[in-house]
């Protein structure tokens, strides 16, 4: 089984937590997570600045007649 919070497996006898998730689309699932609290592994929560043609700078080029 892998945790759900740090993607790590859970070794057996190792204890762990069961929880429940609701969804409004599908079936609940449930997830499993070390019972000892574990490290989350750092992951993006928003678009790196320059990647995203909404951050393309317009107005910075002449334009032209």
């Amino acid at each position: 089984m892998i945790c759900a919070r740090c993607d790590e497996p859970i070794l057996r006898g190792q204890p762990s937590t069961t929880y429940p998730v609701d969804s409004g689309s599908a079936a609940g699932a449930d997830i499993t997570v070390h019972a000892e609290l574990c490290a989350m592994p750092d992951h993006q929560t928003a678009p790196e600045r320059g990647t995203s043609a909404y951050w393309w700078p317009t107005h910075s080029q002449p334009r032209r007649r």
